[in-house]
């Protein structure tokens, strides 16, 4: 019973790590973009206020 509780918590934590790695990458890329061309955020967007 441990066991199956070991690896049903190896896989949640895989699952979260998996989560934030992505979201930092979608940080950086959406960093990336908006330092480069700033110019194409349209008016209408959240992100241009």
């Amino acid at each position: 019973m441990i066991r199956g509780h070991l690896i049903i918590f190896n896989a949640y934590l895989l699952r979260v790590k998996y989560a934030t790695q992505t979201a930092i990458e979608h940080l950086i890329t959406n960093r990336q973009l908006t330092l480069t061309k700033p110019d194409n955020i349209p008016l209408k967007s959240p992100l241009a206020r």
